[in-house]
């Protein structure tokens, strides 16, 4: 940080401590400052918000000490206050965006929720009657192990399965503590962290019905609890679908959801919008050659548009080398895969159907054609032939 950062660093620490001590008793509140800014109304961001956690962690120490009861040699202060100040610095690791650090901010993600839950089962021993919030913060904090945890399947060179397993442990632990204390609407995310890690375990490996039924468990979950958090569950399980439509069609609706909530420039609107446009960014118009034979059958290639008044497509490819070729091909030597966005044409028997856009699923060998799921909801997924299908290099027109 610059000279400057550093100094408006102190202010909004002088100014968090001031509101802080004004605001002792409730914890909610004598948090707040410390995370969310009093003038935009939004939550610190990256290193200016790990460093005002550093500060409460340190605030938290000053002014809470350790009752009789409790031994110096067991807690550096007030035990629930101390793990409350952890978990704010665990939210702002889960939320850091640098990609340079990804790593050295996940260790210390594990490292900071692992803490938590000790401390918080080091204090069982001198807390008879256990506070309910004590017990709502040790889930929160599991969850986020959980996620951390899962993390390191992403970036690094781990065990995937062993990794993955103490991920689910950590998760079916928040999901035990959220239902013990009630808390049903937490324990149904965690359900959901579980069965997505478990999809995230298995790859492609996991069969097509497991992939289904997660779709339509996901589904019924986020229609009972519209958020962020299930919302995003179940756009990675229309991904493993290759339903790419549905996956946009969910997170524009996250995203106004969000918009109306907290407002357009907030975090939560800005990381789904991004979401938004990754998901738009994958090559959706893959496609196979019917004239692709020995080595190269069955290799994909990205459709780029159509020349000839249709009759002729232009391919790159394939997208498995690196030594990719540009190519022009009959648009009836084209195999369109799962996934790719289409517009119906030419239809003479529902011909209601011409200029609907969807998008391919599967393929009927007996009649010959593919199932169109269409971005319209009011029309049923329908047979379609091959010629009677372009594929739509615009994508959908879903906001």
């Amino acid at each position: 940080m610059t000279s400057h950062s550093s100094a408006h660093l102190n202010c909004i620490v002088e100014y968090a401590k001031k509101q802080s001590n004004e605001n002792h008793v409730d914890i909610g509140m004598f948090m707040l400052p410390w995370e969310y800014c009093s003038q935009c109304k939004q939550n610190y961001r990256n290193k200016l918000r790990l460093d005002l956690a550093d500060e409460v962690i340190k605030f938290t120490k000053e002014i809470f000490p350790l009752s009789e009861r409790v031994p110096s040699s067991e807690f550096p202060c007030d035990p629930y206050r101390y793990s409350e100040a952890l978990y704010i610095k665990a939210k702002a690791l889960q939320t850091y965006n640098d990609d340079d650090k990804e790593d050295e901010i996940n260790e210390e993600g594990i490292k900071v929720t692992t803490e938590i839950v000790s401390t918080i089962d080091k204090m069982r021993e001198y807390t008879p009657a256990f506070p309910k919030q004590i017990t709502q913060l040790e889930g929160l904090a599991y969850n986020q192990l959980g996620l951390f945890t899962m993390n390191s399947v992403i970036n690094k060179e781990v065990d995937k399965q062993e990794t993955g397993k103490r991920a689910i442990k950590c998760f079916e632990k928040a999901r035990e503590l959220c239902l013990s204390i009630n808390e049903i609407e937490n324990a149904k995310i965690a359900t959901s962290q579980i069965d997505q890690t478990q999809f995230m375990m298995n790859g492609i490996n996991t069969s097509p019905e497991k992939r289904r039924i997660n779709v339509k468990f996901l589904q019924q979950q986020y229609k009972q609890n519209p958020n962020a958090d299930v919302g995003m569950n179940l756009v990675y399980a229309y991904l493993s679908e290759k339903r790419f439509m549905e996956c946009e069609r969910t997170l524009v609706e996250l995203i106004e959801m969000s918009r109306r909530l907290h407002g357009a420039n907030h975090d939560e609107t800005q990381t789904l919008s991004e979401a938004l446009d990754q998901i738009k960014s994958v090559g959706t118009q893959i496609v196979r050659l019917k004239s692709d034979e020995g080595e190269s059958k069955g290799r994909g290639y990205m459709a780029l548009r159509y020349e000839d008044d249709g009759k002729k497509c232009i391919v790159e490819g394939p997208t498995d080398s690196d030594a990719k070729k540009t190519l022009t091909v009959d648009s009836s030597d084209i195999i369109y895969t799962i996934g790719v966005p289409v517009t119906c044409h030419g239809l003479i028997n529902a011909s209601h159907l011409n200029g609907k856009e969807g998008e391919v699923r599967s393929f009927d060998e007996e009649k010959q054609r593919h199932e169109i799921l269409f971005e319209d909801e009011s029309l049923k997924p329908c047979l379609v032939k091959p010629t009677n299908l372009r594929i739509s290099f615009d994508g959908y027109d879903l906001i």
